[in-house]
């Protein structure tokens, strides 16, 4: 924490300046190409969640190539009339009088959307990476680099229109200017609150629409051009007029750290401690004192022993801490760890025919892809159910509830709702107890080849060809990548062939 508040007082400038005129290619699409000039590593230890960062690329418009056909009204158009884009999932809204209107009700076919959209209304597309290929490969390439889930929507709004009002998100956020210009204005806190400044940051949940007025001064007013970013932390009040543009502005917003704090893994580690200790201890088991919900409540015996209980959850979390051994912290990321991976995109490439991985091949897994269960009922206190993203389904990726339907869509959206709720989550592959620990190892370890960390690992010999075969799977599904040394084909105990994986 002292190093990132050193930090902040050395940040000299919220804009950079990307001189290229390359475009981005889909290979190419990930953290490190979005924040160019800056590297992530500066990225995170200078500004994430401290400061706001505008890299503006004049000289390349169409940096974001591989998004080209959302980069203008005619081409967002065009999808949905091709059927790509779901009217359900499109929102419609307007900021009037320093206060957000939507319509009512939601557009229910495309000659209204463009109506509304050429009388002044906003157009939001929700999580459009469920339709878009490039989209669906950059979130996950997110998912995998933040360890993280990572949601997207896009914003398509009339030249000299604003679409929301003044309000802060609960979400970190990365804009990418696709097709126009939008004029942002950002605001560090409301001066207003009965908080203090200190107190308004990195907030837990959204705003409503906040007044104008009641705004600290704005420290930042960047203007996006087309292959423009802009990122600023959750709690950050934003707000585009852009009353001055005749020309419309399409927009991507890129979400991350929803409720992804120390307070969330503080809350979980608590529940997994507190359901030891419970059974445990008569004492947890015992019904409260009678009266204790009342106004006749003896708080001051019910205070000392909650205190009781908190004190002895502190000291089994630092006995934890003291010891390699597994303990409430470690349940509660991996729970933690188990819903993301649930939850995230799969992996959008895979091979249908792969080569038998090899003990002298180089081997990376994708550790925000795997999570790994106890089986506590198990002889074997190691083993553990492997869990992947390989099979999670794309259209659900960031869909919590039913989505929302329109007259049209009613329909559709009800099928797409019915089958998210069929879908029974992937039970999971049981590895030995040996295996988990390798499959741990290797995801902790510098690139060695296979058989050298296994030594290390002191997995035993008799194990090393399951380990290979659970690698080749893991690689099959996109969740591993291979690189084969000269010495591979001489690999033993197993043979460097090509097999091909069912999916």
């Amino acid at each position: 924490m002292v190093k990132r508040k050193k930090a902040k007082a050395e940040t000299t400038s919220r804009q950079r300046l990307d001189s290229s005129t390359t475009p981005l290619s889909l290979g190419g699409f990930d953290l490190g190409a979005l924040l160019a000039p800056v590297t992530p590593e500066e990225f995170h230890g200078r500004i994430f969640e401290i400061d706001a960062l505008h890299v503006a690329r004049p000289r390349c418009p169409g940096y974001y190539a591989p998004l080209e056909d959302l980069s203008s009204p005619q081409r967002l158009f065009k999808l949905m009339e091709d059927g790509i884009v779901p009217l359900y999932r499109i929102n419609m809204f307007r900021c009037i009088d320093g206060r957000t209107k939507e319509t009512p009700p939601p557009p229910s076919s495309i000659e209204e959307v463009k109506r509304l959209f050429n009388e002044g209304w906003s157009i939001q597309w929700l999580q459009p990476q469920h339709e878009h290929d490039a989209l669906s490969t950059l979130v996950a390439t997110l998912e995998s680099q933040f360890g993280c889930l990572v949601g997207v929507n896009a914003y398509l709004t009339p030249g000299g229109a604003q679409g929301l009002a003044p309000h802060w998100d609960d979400v970190d956020v990365f804009v990418l200017q696709l097709g126009g210009s939008k004029a942002w204005t950002l605001h560090r806190h409301m001066t207003s609150s009965p908080l203090a400044p200190e107190q308004q940051t990195l907030p837990r949940y959204s705003s409503g629409d906040l007044d104008p007025e009641s705004l600290s001064e704005a420290f930042m007013r960047p203007k996006l051009l087309a292959g423009d970013l802009l990122y600023f932390p959750r709690g950050i009040i934003h707000h585009a007029p852009n009353k001055d543009s005749s020309s419309p502005s399409v927009h991507l917003t890129i979400s991350t750290f929803q409720r992804q704090t120390l307070y969330d893994l503080v809350q979980k580690t608590f529940e997994e401690a507190m359901s030891e200790l419970w059974e445990e201890d008569e004492t947890l088991r015992r019904a409260l004192p009678w009266k204790a919900l009342t106004l006749q409540a003896p708080q001051k015996e019910m205070s000392a022993a909650v205190a009781k209980q908190l004190r002895r959850l502190a000291d089994a979390v630092e006995a934890e801490s003291a010891t390699e051994g597994p303990g409430a912290v470690a349940a509660a990321l991996g729970e933690l760890g188990m819903e993301f991976v649930r939850h995230r995109m799969p992996p959008q490439v895979r091979e249908d025919e792969v080569r038998l991985v090899g003990l002298r091949d180089v081997v990376f897994v994708d550790a925000s892809a795997v999570a790994l269960q106890p089986i506590l009922e198990d002889v074997d206190e190691d083993a553990a159910r492997m869990l992947h993203c390989a099979s999670n389904a794309r259209k659900n990726h960031m869909m919590n509830h039913p989505p929302e339907t329109t007259a049209q869509g009613h329909e559709e959206a009800e099928e797409e709702a019915m089958e998210a709720d069929e879908v029974l989550p992937d039970p999971g592959q049981i590895l030995s107890g040996t295996v988990a620990n390798a499959l741990r190892y290797l995801c902790n370890s510098e690139p060695k080849t296979l058989q050298e960390l296994l030594k290390e690992a002191e997995i035993p010999e008799g194990s090393w060809q399951e380990v290979c075969q659970v690698l080749t799977q893991l690689a099959a599904m996109g969740l591993a990548k291979v690189k084969e040394t000269p010495e591979a084909k001489a690999s033993q105990p197993c043979k460097a062939k090509k097999r091909r994986i069912k999916q």
